[in-house]
């Protein structure tokens, strides 16, 4: 298989530090950043139109859709849980879903369950490295996970995976470059309208007390505001073009999502190099490390 999906996943894991870091430092409520960050991806995004021919399989469409929806929507129930119960809690549960997506993505794809299964080294050594990276991310952050969490978060945890399986239906059903650049362009288009209409509801359904529902400010768009939205929307922009190139290359999505993991090891060592104290193990970091190192290993196989 090319190697190639390596470099995108990779650059991907470095930008998504960036994009998360800004989060951590936005002087306001989330849902004002998310909308502020689509809406820049959009503006960014619209020469696409003319410089770029579109996919015409249906199909791309409607996976790029259902995928922008579903993460929208999972994008609010893990900010509700970063308020709630604290970030740590959550990047501590999220790994999970590489696992599912594996085998979920596996058993949708019939050409590549073979190939697995005429190789089972191969299968095997996949398996037990992306059994190890999701330990080893599960025990970055030492914090308390009670059952009612697991529970909040499960319903996130499987709307990535759904999300990212359409997401590799739409690159499938489409060419290389045109599926990737008019992906972000759909995904930040229906994102944009989602978040403004969030702001006229006083809850947001599903969701409960898990409510990050605001008012519009009176503005919306302030010199603070829009410095941060701007830098978060180069950041999710490299981070996304990586993701779908990736996603475009791999035979299997869960092995983006798997290096998506070592984007907190990659927060821990700036937060070192700041000097401020991180109570996420360094082990564990440097085994997720050897853990995507050793699935691209067994990838070629």
């Amino acid at each position: 298989m090319d190697l190639s999906w390596v470099i995108f996943a990779f650059g991907l894991s470095v930008f998504l530090v960036f994009e998360f870091l800004i989060k951590e430092y936005f002087p306001g409520r989330m849902l004002r950043l998310l909308f502020l960050m689509r809406l820049f991806s959009f503006i960014a995004l619209l020469p696409v139109l003319v410089l770029i021919e579109p996919p015409t399989e249906i199909l791309f469409y409607v996976g790029a859709i259902v995928a922008a929806i579903l993460f929208g929507y999972s994008d609010l129930i893990v900010g509700g849980l970063m308020q709630k119960n604290g970030a740590g809690v959550v990047a501590r549960v999220q790994p999970l879903s590489s696992w599912v997506l594996f085998f979920g993505w596996t058993a949708l794809s019939p050409a590549l369950l073979v190939d697995y299964i005429e190789n089972p080294i191969r299968l095997l050594g996949i398996i037990a490295a992306l059994t190890a990276c999701v330990y080893f991310a599960l025990r970055l952050k030492q914090c308390d996970v009670t059952w009612e969490t697991m529970k909040r978060i499960a319903p996130s945890v499987m709307l990535v995976v759904v999300a990212t399986i359409f997401s590799k239906m739409a690159m499938v059903h489409s060419g290389f470059h045109s599926g990737v650049y008019y992906y972000a362009l759909i995904q930040a288009s229906f994102l944009m309208l989602f978040y403004l209409a969030l702001f006229r509801f006083k809850s947001i359904p599903g969701l409960g007390d898990l409510d990050l529902a605001e008012e519009v400010p009176e503005k919306l768009f302030t010199k603070r505001a829009v410095l941060f939205g701007l830098m978060a929307m180069v950041a999710l922009l490299f981070a996304q073009i990586s993701k779908y190139y990736a996603i475009s290359l791999a035979e299997n999505p869960a092995y983006v999502t798997m290096f998506g993991l070592l984007t907190p090891f990659w927060i821990l060592i700036v937060y070192r190099a700041i000097g401020r104290r991180e109570s996420a193990d360094i082990w564990s970091g440097l085994g997720i490390v050897a853990s995507a190192a050793a699935l691209v290993f067994f990838t070629q196989l």
